[in-house]
């Protein structure tokens, strides 16, 4: 078992299964980003004449209700592609992002009644944020989207209710605490940790938690794709993220985003 082993050997472990993730989702997000942007210059095309057949049935065969109702459909089918594109591309960090200075307690509070509804009233939402908190930079609608995706995730794997906690801290992180992460480098960094107190997950679906379309969900309940969009902002904003979990004693996921240098000290 783990707990057995000399403490230097359990984390040299640690790291080289960090270090094989990191690679395999590294080799993910190449191939994925290629199909994905040809895919959506496809589909490009596609809602471009969708959208004149969409205004212009009505005008020309306003007897045909069925090619009018077709060319919705078509319209409808090729959004939800363009979106599905954009989650890929997320995942692949080739998603144009807009970063700016964030107020980490300002951001979270304004989230926090959206966040509720998201949950539900089985789900009981803490907070705890640090005093005097450093700012970080990145793409404000791109985080909230990441934090919601979190919450949504730890709300599902508590399907008896529980408690969901967001917190908030500074952290100054080394080479070696980074060491799997990728990009990242050592240095001072926002940490946001979603925590549940649902089922967990066992080390071999953590393994796979951001590839994109892997879930445990059942068919219709989710793309598989909210952890890997998350895992691909967070990446291409130059931060790191850390996934705690066993089975039986919930989920804790950290997203690590480099402080601005003004910010810390």
């Amino acid at each position: 078992m783990m707990s057995d082993l000399p403490e230097s050997f359990a984390t040299a472990s640690d790291r080289e299964q960090k270090l094989r993730v990191a690679r395999r989702l590294e080799a993910l997000g190449q191939m994925t980003g290629g199909v994905a942007h040809d895919f959506n210059n496809l589909l490009t095309v596609v809602i471009g004449n969708a959208e004149i057949l969409a205004e212009e049935l009505p005008l020309l065969l306003p007897d045909r209700p069925d090619l009018i109702r077709a060319a919705a459909l078509v319209l409808d089918a090729g959004e939800r592609g363009a979106e599905l594109t954009r989650r890929l591309l997320a995942f692949a960090r080739r998603q144009a992002l807009a970063p700016v200075e964030i107020d980490i307690v300002q951001l979270l509070n304004e989230l926090e009644p959206l966040l509720a509804r998201s949950v539900g009233p089985r789900v009981t939402i803490e907070t705890r944020y640090a005093p005097r908190l450093w700012r970080a930079e990145a793409d404000e609608s791109q985080l909230e989207n990441a934090i919601i995706n979190l919450a949504i995730n730890a709300r599902d794997a508590m399907p008896e209710g529980g408690t969901l906690r967001i917190e908030a801290s500074n952290e100054r992180l080394t080479e070696q605490d980074l060491a799997g992460f990728g990009e990242a480098s050592a240095g001072d960094f926002l940490r946001i940790a979603v925590e549940d107190t649902g089922l967990g997950m066992t080390p071999e679906v953590q393994a796979r938690a951001f590839e994109p379309f892997f879930t445990t969900k059942e068919a219709g309940r989710g793309t598989g794709l909210g952890l890997a969009t998350v895992y691909g902002f967070i990446r291409q904003s130059r931060g790191a993220l850390r996934l705690d979990s066993a089975p039986g004693q919930g989920t804790r996921i950290e997203l690590l985003l480099p402080a601005l240098a003004q910010a810390a000290p």
